[in-house]
């Protein structure tokens, strides 16, 4: 399904089914959406995996919160860094799939002019084997 509207609720419709696992890769996140994600993964306890960069200007531009880091990183997440990361993705339980782009900002979900693709059938092993390149990754 191509979406083009409603992207945060759409996506955190989907978040919240959760079971077991959480890949979230966006290049910037924003603090209001970071509390909803740590909602999630502490009352279902889910094991959850972000991927972002770690570029101090854009902290300083609060294009990206250093806040959420430090909140994703109390709460037990698996916070890994890449350089040049222009990719969004979200991936559920290693079943469904949101790709396009939209960052997980309150810009990228509810604003700007974004598209995510929401996949929940075979394509989403291509999208496995893209977030398990572990090699590539910073912590």
């Amino acid at each position: 399904n191509l979406l083009k509207d409603n992207l945060e609720s759409e996506l955190f419709n989907v978040l919240k089914t959760a079971q077991e696992k959480l890949i979230i890769i966006s290049p910037f996140m924003n603090l209001s959406n970071t509390v909803k994600l740590v909602d999630i993964i502490n009352n279902n306890s889910i094991d959850c995996t972000v991927i972002t960069r770690f570029e101090r200007k854009l902290f300083i531009e609060n294009a990206h919160s250093l806040d959420a880091l430090k909140l994703l990183l109390s709460n037990n997440v698996e916070v890994l860094a890449l350089q040049n990361l222009h990719s969004k993705i979200y991936l559920v339980d290693y079943q469904q799939c949101f790709a396009g782009s939209a960052n997980f900002t309150t810009k990228g979900l509810n604003i700007n002019h974004e598209i995510l693709i929401h996949f929940d059938n075979q394509e989403v092993d291509q999208f496995n084997k893209y977030v398990n390149l572990r090699d590539i990754y910073e912590k």
